[in-house]
């Protein structure tokens, strides 16, 4: 399954959740895309993307892939073929 982040919590823990962009959360520095780590700024803690998310402090939605290809158009080692 292919997961997408949708939105990253600056406050986890509190009654009243502030939700960003996976952009400002970057840019922040709550999230580490190139280690795949979320800084708790409340516990001052660097977790793992997958504990974060199942924390619910990395909000991700299931997309689906659909992979529509020419088979001379596209190199068959993405794995992608034609039908």
């Amino acid at each position: 399954m292919t997961m997408m982040i949708v939105g990253v919590v600056t406050n986890p823990g509190e009654r009243s959740e502030n939700v960003i962009s996976l952009q400002e959360a970057v840019t922040s520095g709550l999230i580490d895309l190139g280690q795949g780590l979320y800084y708790n700024q409340k516990t001052k803690e660097t977790v793992p993307m997958m504990r974060a998310i199942s924390s619910g402090w990395v909000k991700v939605q299931a997309i689906a892939i659909v992979c529509h290809c020419l088979s001379y158009s596209v190199p068959s080692s993405i794995g992608c073929t034609a039908t």
